[in-house]
């Protein structure tokens, strides 16, 4: 049985339609992550999921049960809100205990629980202190222990982390993730930050403009994007796209894109002539500093140093084409530099319907 299943649901407010026949199966346990661009209904779905927007049509389902009728507090469901929503006038105590004093619990429960959730969020000592008197990551775990001492079979996150600092930020993602792996609950987190959906997510759901992209662990995202879309959204930096013509001679299977032979495998429903994108990641695109001139086809326009690597925009043929380099490897700003591209991870995308076109590559290698 699946922890939380959507069937076909919609959500329609005045003259927008906000959610579009979304259907996804989260199975039990699992750590699923909505993504998208601010405004893709990612928000409105967790949302109705927990019973706080109605839905105008479809079905959800949480661990066997249509809840479509079923208020928010009946759900079974435990929500970190992105503002933390902390009762300013209480304690750390008294704000994870509200909901089971609400269920009108024992004292001896409510301490138990507040206690062990504590404990695994190492809130211990602020216990007695007020929300005020506590830094953001310290409010962002009170705001995840009163989710805890809920005894949830699911925990719904809506941009937990967007008030905190970058630092902060990866340790939360640490901290949420350890979390998950210790309760064994069923986890579905919202972000627009493509970054923390690849570190958290068993699978991560790639949303715009109210419908769903595409559904896939992050490799399969990364490795095999379904479209456009997702080729642009998912990686850091992301994936370079360079328009062009299918196309083939005597020398193989290429893309023309303003003179220039952009290399491709042999399997793609791609036909000679076809008008495609031609898509390939940065760590695939190859800078030769020390070419012959006579072959020298790009200029270092600018030069960013990550840490342990290089990334480098070029300009290539009018285009903007990102690669990273060793960071060992000399390069300045202006320099002429030859690129070639690694065909086999390159990805063609129908130029009509912006679909990856190497789906029948996939399928070919049992993927």
């Amino acid at each position: 049985m699946t922890a939380v299943t959507i069937r076909n649901l919609n959500k329609h407010y005045a003259g927008y339609h906000a959610i579009r026949n979304i259907s996804i199966a989260i199975e039990p346990e699992e750590f699923v992550v909505l993504v998208g661009p601010s405004g893709c209904g990612k928000s409105t779905l967790l949302r109705m999921i927990a019973g706080l927007e109605t839905v105008s049509s479809g079905e959800i389902e949480i661990v066997g049960k249509v809840v479509n009728e079923v208020p928010a507090k009946d759900r079974n469901i435990a929500m970190v809100f992105q503002n933390y929503a902390l009762y300013p006038h209480k304690t750390v105590f008294e704000n994870m205990a509200f909901s089971l004093r609400l269920k009108k619990q024992s004292r001896d429960v409510v301490d138990r629980r507040v206690r062990e959730a504590a404990a695994i969020l190492d809130l211990g000592p602020l216990l007695d202190r007020k929300p005020s008197q506590l830094s953001g990551g310290q409010r962002q775990r009170v705001a995840m222990g009163r989710a805890i001492v809920r005894d949830s079979k699911v925990f719904l996150f809506d941009e937990p982390l967007s008030n905190l600092d970058a630092k902060l930020r990866v340790q939360m993602r640490t901290e949420i993730r350890s979390l998950h792996q210790r309760l064994g609950c069923t986890t579905v987190y919202v972000t627009h930050d493509q970054i923390e959906a690849m570190t958290m997510a068993d699978r991560i759901v790639v949303m715009n403009t109210g419908v769903v992209e595409q559904i896939g662990t992050p490799d399969e995202l990364y490795d095999r994007p379904a479209n456009l879309f997702v080729a642009g959204f998912i990686g850091s930096p992301s994936m370079n796209l360079l328009e062009g013509t299918f196309a083939t001679d005597a020398g193989g299977l290429y893309v023309d894109h303003e003179g220039h032979r952009l290399p491709c495998i042999a399997l793609s429903a791609a036909r000679a002539g076809t008008d495609v994108t031609y898509g390939v990641r940065p760590e695939h695109v190859h800078v030769a500093v020390n070419a012959d001139p006579d072959r020298h086809n790009a200029t270092v326009r600018v030069v960013e140093l990550t840490g342990p690597d290089r990334i480098v925009a070029l300009d290539f043929a009018g285009d903007t084409l990102i690669a990273t380099m060793d960071k060992k490897t000399p390069v300045a700003t202006g320099q002429k530099v030859e690129v070639s591209f690694q065909a086999d991870e390159a990805h063609l995308f129908d130029g009509k319907t912006g679909s990856n076109l190497n789906s029948e590559r996939y399928a070919s290698n049992g993927e």
